[in-house]
């Protein structure tokens, strides 16, 4: 199931498809280089950012970067079908940003990869799993917008650290693996702001907003 969204993006109105299972969170799963969602636990997200009021955790430059990102989004060759949208998939390692088919059954991804397992990131597309992360790289931290700051738990929060397969799939074709590229020089333009705080990708029931976050152990 699909909803629209309107967008002021710069004065121009954009209207995007937005993966939304069943009227709530997704789930993914992965083998052979193909990926599907399901109803779940969020791990696969709409690949769009809302932009949020300026403050010290969004700043201009974060606003400045939503645009950018969200132009770039839009413009970019379609996946391999209808059903495949594009996607933000969390795994145990970071963001892979790939096509993901919305229109799978339980039944069709039942012994497929997880995103919880390291095989996952076998199956989207890498030949090694890539070296550990923070709790936020596995999707594992819930942010707080009154501090600016993520904790462990919740899972609301995951660490804008954007992975690049290194072989071409279904899920992650050479639009993707551009795109991501793209994405990085985007965020990099950014990092004179960081002030020892990391971005993270928020998921709010409005949609994922790109922020500034200190990390803290509860």
């Amino acid at each position: 199931m699909l909803f629209t969204v309107k967008a002021e993006n710069g004065g121009t109105k954009m209207e995007l498809e937005l993966p939304n299972c069943n009227g709530g969170p997704c789930s993914y799963a992965a083998f052979a280089g193909d990926a599907a969602c399901v109803p779940g636990d969020g791990s696969c997200q709409s690949a769009y950012l809302i932009e949020g009021v300026e403050s010290a955790h969004h700043t201009k430059k974060l606003k400045h970067a939503t645009r950018a990102i969200n132009a770039l989004f839009k413009s970019i060759k379609p996946g391999p079908s209808p059903d495949h949208k594009l996607s933000f998939l969390r795994t145990p390692r970071g963001v892979v940003l790939g096509w993901v088919n919305h229109g799978a059954s339980e039944d069709t991804i039942k012994d497929w990869a997880r995103p919880d397992q390291e095989q996952v990131l076998t199956e989207l597309g890498f030949s090694s799993v890539p070296p550990p992360g923070n709790d936020c790289s596995a999707g594992m931290c819930s942010y707080s917008f009154t501090r600016g700051a993520c904790q462990p738990g919740g899972g609301d929060c995951w660490a804008a650290f954007f992975l690049e397969p290194d072989q071409l799939t279904e899920v992650h074709p050479a639009s993707a693996r551009d795109a991501t590229k793209a994405v990085k020089a985007i965020l990099k333009v950014t990092e004179s702001e960081a002030n020892g705080r990391e971005l993270a990708l928020v998921h709010t029931d409005a949609g994922t907003i790109l922020v500034w976050s200190s990390h803290s152990e509860a």
